[in-house]
């Protein structure tokens, strides 16, 4: 999987968000962390409301961090 690239979000925790609408992937990078969370699996709709979401912190909290796995990388910027 090439890398998604990430849009940076207003969030307390999450610094940006990337997606890939092809394969269905989320990925999360958290503030002051060099790594990157990779959610497979995720449907369009949700990231989509995940980012007109109030919080998008609370939002990835409860639809995406306890529903799918993830696996986590290295930032390579």
């Amino acid at each position: 999987m090439e890398n998604t690239n990430l849009i940076p979000v207003v969030s307390s925790n999450i610094a940006a968000v990337g997606y890939d609408s092809i394969q269905n992937v989320l990925s999360v990078q958290f503030k002051g962390k060099q790594t990157i969370y990779v959610y497979q699996g995720v449907p369009v709709e949700t990231y989509q409301l995940m980012m007109v979401a109030d919080s998008i912190g609370s939002f990835y909290a409860r639809h995406i961090k306890k529903v799918y796995q993830s696996e986590v990388r290295d930032c390579e910027n």
